[in-house]
């Protein structure tokens, strides 16, 4: 019989022990992130400062604000065609039944020769008829 010999083992290989950096590096990065929102004076806005902040800002619109504003907005794109001579973006602020009417008046101020058309809401209805 031959002579064999006993295989031994691998030797262990030792690990080398990285957790200690990584809390080191993460407590560095804390206290860099800290240093900064100390030097950058971040801190809570005064009182005044808020208040006066808060008095800039535009008040909200109200409902019928904002919908003589879409109404205004049309009107300067119907005045806008008007001057252009471009009867069916005119019209496309009428509803459908009043495009006779809107054609007529298209056509009567455009033989008038405007040169300036503005018109705007003066005064919102208060519901619907």
């Amino acid at each position: 019989m031959p002579f064999t010999t006993l295989a031994r083992p691998p030797e262990p290989v030792e690990r080398r022990r990285s957790w200690p950096w990584f809390v080191l590096a993460g407590f560095l990065v804390a206290g860099l992130v800290a240093a900064l929102y100390v030097t950058t004076g971040t801190a809570a806005p005064k009182p005044a400062a808020v208040a006066s902040a808060a008095a800039s800002l535009p008040s909200p619109k109200s409902s019928a604000q904002v919908k003589a504003d879409l109404i205004n907005e049309a009107l300067a794109a119907q005045g806008r065609a008007l001057l252009a001579g471009d009867l069916d973006a005119y019209l496309t602020a009428a509803d459908p039944p009043l495009h006779g009417e809107f054609t007529q008046r298209f056509r009567s101020l455009r033989a008038l020769g405007i040169a300036a058309w503005t018109a705007k809401v003066s005064k919102m209805p208060l519901g619907p008829r």
